[in-house]
């Protein structure tokens, strides 16, 4: 890599190469978050001028604003693609460096004789030195092969997705702005229900991401398992050893298999209290603004609520996730 310097880390070197492309990224994903609230703008719009249809308004400009939508609607498609391709990009080609760096370094560690211990006599070496080498490589194979799949597979994802790190919070502050402007104070109580569920939300959030961390070791245990396996076919096939590893990789297998069902009813779980909050938290605003404040409930502030809060909701689900 070109920013590559000794005693630098790799994520700086990493962001430093992509910067270009980190920065359009960034710029397209922070007007795909302004353009995205174009939607509820038009359609409060469009409401407020069939309510006053009646008292001289014109539907020329509802048929204007239902265009802005159209337009604006694909505008945001357009962008969001972008910025998805780009990320996907990035994600490949970061996969495709930390591959090759990694791929130099146990090179250069096997070309520099790190395999052999020097503190050994000769007599020691003369007996055991083979059979400790060939464990010791077969051992780093295997931690080498996980690093190429599941571990880089991760970094890719958070490389095709960090957009979504500054991207998230920034509709979450624009999400409650609108709905301040809409419904005002009584906005700000009802919100504070979804605020209470984040704490929840992110201890769910940290549970599945242990429970996926141990997933991972476990399949990465039994990849490291069938390395050795296919390492020394040979050895196994001549002294009968086949069930023996049969019976260990499938133990593997079967742990990875409870840990999975665990992992599937934590997320089962963490669907639930995200699903449940938006719906207790629409209960609160309406009788925070109709029973508490006595306002009227138009059609103009109810579905413009509305659509703004599943804009809201999405933030408020997919954030304690990602920082955890």
């Amino acid at each position: 890599m070109r920013h590559r310097k000794p005693g630098r880390p790799v994520i700086t070197t990493v962001a430093l190469t992509f910067a270009p492309e980190l920065s359009l990224q960034a710029l397209l994903a922070i007007g795909t978050t302004f353009i995205h609230y174009a939607g509820p703008f038009f359609l409060q719009r469009i409401l407020r001028t069939i309510e006053q249809r009646g008292e001289g308004e014109s539907m020329r400009h509802a048929y204007l604003d239902a265009f802005g939508l159209l337009v604006f609607a694909l505008v945001e498609t357009t962008m969001f693609g972008q910025s998805l391709w780009i990320g996907r990009h990035i994600g490949i080609r970061v996969k495709g460096l930390l591959v090759t760096e990694l791929s130099a370094k146990t090179l250069q560690r096997r070309g520099g004789g790190e395999w052999e211990d020097p503190d050994k006599d000769e007599e020691a070496k003369d007996k055991g030195d083979d059979d400790e080498d060939s464990d010791m490589q077969a051992s780093s194979n295997g931690r080498i092969m996980n690093l190429m799949t599941a571990d880089l597979n991760r970094v890719a994802d958070v490389a095709a997705y960090v957009d979504d790190l500054y991207a998230m919070p920034l509709s979450l502050l624009i999400g409650v702005w609108y709905m301040y402007a809409l419904l005002g104070p009584s906005a700000i109580m009802g919100l504070a229900v979804a605020v209470v569920y984040v704490p929840l939300s992110k201890v769910v959030f940290q549970y599945t991401t242990r429970l996926d961390t141990r997933y991972n070791a476990l399949g990465d245990e039994r990849l490291a398992a069938i390395t050795e396996l296919l390492q020394g076919i040979k050895a196994v096939k001549l002294f009968g050893w086949e069930s023996r590893f049969r019976e260990r990789i499938d133990e593997k297998r079967e742990r990875q298999l409870g840990c999975m069902w665990q992992l599937n009813v934590a997320w089962l779980v963490a669907i639930g209290v995200t699903s449940l909050a938006p719906m207790l938290v629409l209960v609160v605003i309406f009788t925070m603004y109709t029973v508490v404040f006595e306002h009227q409930l138009s059609a103009e502030i109810a579905f413009t609520s509305i659509s703004v809060f599943q804009l809201v909701r999405v933030s408020f689900e997919f954030l304690p996730g990602m920082l955890s």
